[in-house]
């Protein structure tokens, strides 16, 4: 079955705080998978944009400008106990005190500059995709996971984009070509299978797999990752209907360069309330996608938090907001390149912090290395967990 649910949203031209309408193929759907558990969607406004990253380059500026989403005590580092103290966060439902971000997408006028393409929405898809690997699991407490790769030179299964508009836009594994009358969605899914020890890994990747099988989203866990958690799934939905689009040219290009789209990532960071998303994965059969529906987050819904959580921007530079900007923020030239190196180049400060580069990461990333999971971080998760290490990298993504 396909797993990219086109038609299980409404029109993406409403207002944040309503609520996901359900069409007759999301009914049918939901008969033929019967017992499956833990499905919700949570649709978030933007917290903030800024070139930050505190996975892959902790505690600096980071390569390239992202636009965040979730807990408002996102920051060069975060951590569980720092997201889980937020005053708020951009999801409804305000037990989600996770962080979500994706690269900033630009629009390229004909005189080359650039001017930053706000978001419309966000929606955070926490599915079930069951294999032969039992039950499915929350996500342990603390987990960071990246998806995608910005490097990437041909399609990527767990990229994808669609064009919104009138009629059933075709899914493509690339930017599309043609305007998007009502915004352009940019699709991610995460990997779903966990190795029940680390929290991270050197690479942020390789305590998780995908399935094995020709499907990202679904299908059973190989050895070497036999736990399976919610499959993760993003919509970064872009207001690009509200630029001219200037037909045979390349109209829009992500933060760090990639105008083609095969690079398209995002990243995660568990900040939920265990025993409240473990509760959700057990419960929430048949709740329509919507969250109103799921008992275990009727006591954190809060649609006018959600909508007026936001965040100021920490890294003291122009990202293209307010007015167009010559280049990409960085040291990101069009088309993108690996390794790039550029001429004069200074790193902005970043407000209450170091302001340290990206090349002097290294030194900083041990102050938010990352550590295996304990008994307590994955409780009511039916695999036990094992020691070990695992710090953080200063990979590019």
């Amino acid at each position: 079955m396909v797993f990219y649910l086109r038609s299980l949203l409404r029109s993406e031209t409403s207002g944040i705080n309503n609520f996901i309408r359900v069409s007759f193929f999301t009914c049918s759907f939901l008969s033929y998978i019967g017992s499956a558990r833990g499905f919700w969607i949570v649709r978030h406004g933007s917290l903030s944009t800024d070139r930050l990253d505190p996975i892959v380059q902790p505690d600096v500026v980071s390569s390239h400008v992202h636009t965040i989403v979730g807990a408002k005590n996102f920051g060069p580092t975060v951590d569980k106990e720092t997201l889980l103290a937020s005053e708020c966060t951009t999801a409804p439902v305000q037990a989600d005190m996770s962080s979500y971000w994706a690269p900033q997408l630009y629009y390229q006028s004909a005189n080359g500059s650039l001017t930053l393409i706000p978001i419309q929405a966000v929606n955070t898809y926490y599915l079930n995709r069951e294999g032969e690997n039992g039950d499915i699991n929350p996500f342990p407490a603390g987990l960071r996971m990246v998806a995608g790769n910005p490097y990437n030179n041909q399609s990527d299964k767990a990229v994808s984009f669609v064009c919104l508009g009138p009629g059933d836009s075709p899914q493509t594994d690339k930017l599309p070509t043609s305007q998007c009358p009502s915004g352009l969605r940019a699709q991610v899914t995460f990997p779903s299978c966990w190795d029940t020890k680390n929290l991270d890994s050197d690479d942020h990747k390789s305590h998780m797999s995908y399935p094995k099988g020709d499907f990202v989203d679904s299908g059973n866990c190989p050895s070497s990752h036999p736990q399976k958690v919610m499959t993760l799934f993003h919509e970064w939905i872009f207001n690009v209907q509200n630029f001219e689009f200037r037909e045979g040219q390349k109209n829009w290009v992500f933060s760090f360069g990639d105008d083609i789209g095969y690079g398209f990532h995002a990243d995660f960071v568990n900040g939920w309330k265990q025993e409240v998303l473990a509760a959700a994965v057990k419960q929430c059969t048949g709740t329509d996608f919507g969250v109103e529906n799921c008992d275990p987050f009727k006591d954190s819904i809060d649609h006018d938090k959600a909508s007026s959580c936001t965040r100021a921007s920490t890294v003291d530079e122009a990202v293209g907001k307010d007015s167009p900007i010559d280049a990409l923020p960085g040291c990101n030239p069009i088309p993108v390149q690996k390794d790039a190196t550029c001429s004069n180049s200074q790193t902005p400060s970043i407000s209450g912090g170091s302001g340290n580069s990206t090349e002097t990461s290294s030194a900083n990333a041990s102050k938010s290395a990352t550590k295996t999971a304990d008994s307590s971080e994955i409780s009511n998760t039916s695999t036990t967990s094992a020691s070990g290490n695992s710090t953080q990298s200063t990979t590019t993504a």
